[in-house]
């Protein structure tokens, strides 16, 4: 896979990798990583939030 990185982004990763002591490819892997396990997460939470809704909504009183 390839693809391109923006100049402000290619800056942000060249700094964080010497912060990290980490190469870029590593650091750009974790990074992904990162952000999937996020956005499951939060589709998680989405999906956990639609439902307690629509359950709410199906209670009689």
């Amino acid at each position: 896979m390839s693809f391109r990185l923006t100049a402000e982004i290619q800056k942000m990763l060249e700094k964080l990798s010497k912060e990290e002591s980490k190469d870029k490819s590593e650091l750009v892997r974790e990074l992904l990583t990162l952000d999937i396990k996020e956005k499951k997460l939060r589709k998680t939470i989405q999906l956990y939030k639609e439902e307690s809704n629509s359950l709410e909504g199906s209670k009689v009183s």
